[in-house]
C-alpha cells in the first residue's frame, strides 16, 4: 500500500484528481460556501512494473546484493468551495504531504538489514482553482468540470539532479461528470484529461460510483478509479522509486462513508486500493476528513 502519486493524489484520492459527486446528499446553492480538510496516510513496500507485475526488490550492482524499499506518506488537503450561482461552483485546494523512502538490503553476511538509504521531504503538491458548471438537471444531472493546478515545485520527471522526488508539472484538467439520482441512492461517473508539460505524459481519468443513503444523514460509497496514460507505453521512462512517476496508470477500488450531524457538518471517512496497474506504486490510503459549510 502505498506513495507518490499525483494528488496524488493526492490525495485524492480522496478530494481526488477528478471530481466526486454526492448526488442529492450535498447540494450547492448561490452564496453557499463549504470549508473542507482531510488528512490522511499510505504505506507500502511494492510496485507495478510496465508489464504489471509487483515487484518488491532492486539489485545494487555495487554491493551485489538485493534491497527492498518502504514507502510512507502522510498528507493532507484544505479546499473551499463557493456557489456562484445555483448551477456554478467554484473551489481551490491546497494539499501537502511529507514523503518517507527507506531503503534495505535484504539481508548482511549477519543476518541483519542495514538502511542502504533513508530520505525524507515535505511538499506543498500544488495550488488549484477550478469550478464545476451544472448545465442539465432533472432525472440526470450532467456538469462540465474544469481546475487549473501549479505546482509548489515544478520540475522534469527525467532530471536526475534532485535525489529525491524532484518537481511536479503544471496541470489543466476538464471532465464531464454524469449523475443518475434515485431516491435513496445515485450512481455517478466522471471522465476528465489533464494536460500537463510536455516532459509528461496526459492523464485520462475515469471515476464511477454508487451511493446509498438509506439511513437519515449518512451516505455510504463504493467507487472505481481508473487512470490511463495518453502517451505510448515505449515512451514512459523505467520506474524509478526516488521519483515522481511521469505516466502512472492504475486501477483503484475504495468506499468511503459521510456523515451529516446537522445542516452544516460534513464528516467522512475513506480507503481505496490501487488494485492493478502499470508504471505505478501498488498503495492503500486512508483518510478522514471534515467540512463545513453555510
Amino acid at each position: 500500500m502505498k506513495l507518490f502519486s499525483l494528488i496524488f493524489l493526492i490525495l485524492i484520492n480522496y478530494f481526488s484528481q477528478i471530481y466526486t459527486v454526492l448526488s442529492q446528499i450535498t447540494t450547492y446553492k448561490q452564496g453557499s460556501t463549504v470549508l473542507k480538510c482531510s488528512f490522511g496516510s499510505s504505506s507500502g513496500a511494492n510496485y507495478f512494473d510496465r508489464n504489471g507485475n509487483r515487484n518488491s526488490s532492486l539489485y545494487d550492482s555495487i554491493q551485489r546484493t538485493k534491497y527492498t524499499f518502504d514507502n510512507s506518506m502522510i498528507h493532507g488537503s484544505v479546499q473551499a468551495e463557493y456557489g456562484l450561482t445555483d448551477n456554478v461552483l467554484v473551489r481551490c485546494s491546497l494539499p501537502f504531504t511529507s514523503y518517507s523512502l527507506i531503503e534495505k538490503f535484504t539481508v548482511d553476511s549477519i543476518g541483519n538489514r542495514v538502511i542502504r538509504k533513508q530520505m525524507n521531504t515535505t511538499l506543498i503538491n500544488y495550488c488549484s482553482l477550478g469550478g464545476m458548471y451544472t448545465f442539465l438537471r432533472g432525472k440526470t444531472i450532467a456538469s462540465l468540470l474544469a481546475e487549473f493546478r501549479v505546482p509548489a515545485n515544478q520540475g522534469n520527471p527525467l532530471d536526475s539532479t534532485n535525489d529525491f522526488l524532484g518537481g511536479l508539472s503544471k496541470e489543466a484538467l476538464i471532465g464531464l461528470d454524469i449523475n443518475i439520482p434515485f431516491e435513496k441512492s445515485w450512481i455517478a461517473i466522471t471522465g476528465s484529461l489533464s494536460l500537463r508539460d510536455s516532459a509528461w505524459q496526459n492523464l485520462a481519468y475515469i471515476h464511477s460510483e454508487i451511493g446509498f443513503s438509506t439511513v437519515e444523514k449518512t451516505a455510504l460509497i463504493f467507487f472505481v478509479d481508473i487512470q490511463q496514460a495518453m502517451g505510448a507505453s515505449r515512451d514512459i521512462p523505467i520506474f524509478e522509486i526516488r521519483r515522481f512517476q511521469p505516466a502512472e496508470q492504475f486501477t483503484s477500488v475504495g468506499a468511503s462513508f459521510k456523515i451529516f450531524p446537522d445542516d452544516h457538518l460534513i464528516l467522512d471517512a475513506m480507503y481505496s486500493l490501487r488494485v492493478m496497474g502499470t508504471h505505478s506504486w501498488s498503495i492503500g490510503n486512508v483518510a478522514l476528513g471534515a467540512g463545513y459549510r453555510w
